[in-house]
């Protein structure tokens, strides 16, 4: 029978140092991705924010058109007469 050898030092010692590798790469990619969804947040909530004064602007805005609706036209005659007089 066919016996399987134990791995060789050297060969066992870079099979680790590739894991060693491996392990930091990927320690690397998530604290990139940390940095990332921490970016966005703080994006999202500026965003938030920015909408929320455009609602509140939008209401404002809403209400005093709806004022203007319902006031009654004034106007003054002297600026109502024709040009030729």
């Amino acid at each position: 029978m066919n016996e399987i050898s134990p791995p060789s030092n050297s060969s066992f010692g870079s099979e680790i140092e590739l894991l060693r590798e491996r392990i930091v790469s990927l320690e690397m990619l998530v604290m990139h991705l940390q940095n990332e969804s921490e970016t966005l947040g703080k994006v999202l909530l500026d965003q938030q924010r920015q909408l929320d004064q455009f609602r509140t602007q939008l209401d404002t805005m809403g209400v005093r058109i709806d004022e203007a609706l319902m006031e009654p036209d004034v106007r003054d005659p002297q600026l109502e007469r024709p040009p030729h007089y």
